[in-house]
């Protein structure tokens, strides 16, 4: 596994969070997780740490609503 990758139990966790999310925050965290998956595998580059802002197009305010990280990051 590249860079601390999680395992294929952990994928397929977040494919069942993103499928069965009732929440947005749930949804967000799945599609996350796999994102940053995709981006490992299919460009072979580090991904360590990547986050979810939503708000108003173009207007803000922003606040988080997923973080992921393949390690211990402070994201804030």
């Amino acid at each position: 596994m590249h860079n601390g990758l999680r395992s294929v139990e952990t994928e397929q966790d977040d494919w069942l969070t993103l499928a069965s999310a009732e929440a947005r925050d749930e949804f967000c965290r799945g599609w996350l997780g796999l994102q940053a998956r995709m981006i490992i595998s299919q460009h072979d580059v580090a991904v360590t740490a990547g986050i979810v802002l939503l708000g108003p197009v173009d207007a803000g305010p922003f606040t988080p609503a997923a973080v992921w990280s393949s390690r211990s990051v402070d994201v804030t």
